[in-house]
């Protein structure tokens, strides 16, 4: 059996300004572990052969999960684990589609080691949080030794030629707005198996006006390559109208028009189309009936 090659150095930080300086002088030697689902088959595979490893697990700055008082966003430390996630009643509440995400996410082991913050910045752009932060208009923290930037997902992953982090970065947090009065999301996804990567990962998010009519919507394809797919069109078929299920079923068929999967061993162009259609109507779905028990809270 491949053994993993010896380290020259493990670091384990309690801060993130050791990690910054840590980071600095290891420079291109350095490997970075957060839950290390993704990294660790890596490493004992040798496919991955760094000269040190700074572990993250200690820094407390990067966990957490917490609703700002200051106007109701998610912010979401890095090392915030996927069980942590789909366990938390706020984030189930306010934010669906990520509790979604984070419940599929591999198995039980995985959502207890795996953090949010591993699965945005690991190189492979099959996840399920990409599509869901870009659905969520979700803000990502970067620090860095010029100090700490701000991007929003939207822009970021929807470009495949721009990179998350720059040499000496570590992902900070992420931040999550308020839904809002008559919110709703959610994620569904299909897999080779139950837990695994996409083939095809469908996330929506829609708002309700005080008429039941829908006044905004968003829907974001993941599972293809080079990068998640905004379905703009099929999204804005909804917007003005009291949907119901025809509707839905409307604009799940034009996403599955409008977004360009590819072909590979895992499923055809023409099998993820058909996917799309058959999750983009699932999710749209419950997305709606989310968004309507939203509406009907607040005017209770």
């Amino acid at each position: 059996m491949t053994q993993m090659a010896p380290l020259k150095a493990y670091h384990a930080p309690t801060s993130l300004d050791e990690c910054l300086q840590i980071m600095a002088k290891e420079g291109s030697r350095l490997i970075v572990i957060a839950g290390g689902q993704s990294v660790m088959p890596l490493l004992k595979t040798r496919g991955l052969r760094p000269e040190a490893l700074l572990d993250l697990v200690h820094v407390g700055e990067l966990h957490g999960l917490d609703v700002l008082d200051a106007d109701g966003s998610l912010l979401v430390g890095a090392m915030c684990r996927h069980r942590e996630l789909w366990s938390d009643p706020a984030v189930a509440g306010g934010w669906p589609a990520l509790a979604d995400a984070a419940a599929g996410v591999g198995d039980r082991q995985i959502q207890n080691r795996g953090t949010i913050g591993g699965n945005l910045a690991f190189g492979t752009v099959i996840t399920d949080m990409k599509q869901v932060a870009m659905c969520l208009d979700a803000e990502l923290h970067i620090a860095g030794p010029e100090g700490e930037r701000k991007v929003g997902a939207l822009e970021l992953f929807a470009d495949a030629e721009r990179m998350l982090l720059q040499p000496g970065e570590l992902l900070k947090a992420v931040c999550f707005p308020p839904a809002g009065k008559g919110g709703g999301s959610a994620y569904r996804k299909y897999g080779i198996t139950a837990n695994g990567r996409p083939v095809i990962g469908v996330a929506a998010a829609v708002t309700l006006d005080e008429a039941g009519l829908c006044a905004d919507a968003r829907i974001v394809v993941g599972g293809l390559v080079p990068c998640p797919n905004i379905a703009k069109y099929a999204a804005q078929s909804l917007i003005g109208k009291k949907v119901d299920t025809q509707g839905i079923a409307a604009a799940a068929d034009a996403a599955a028009e409008e977004i360009k999967p590819q072909s590979d061993s895992r499923a055809t162009s023409a099998y993820r189309r058909q996917l799309v259609r058959v999750y983009g109507r699932q999710v749209l779905e419950l997305a709606f009936e989310r968004a309507q028990e939203d509406l009907s809270r607040w005017n209770s």
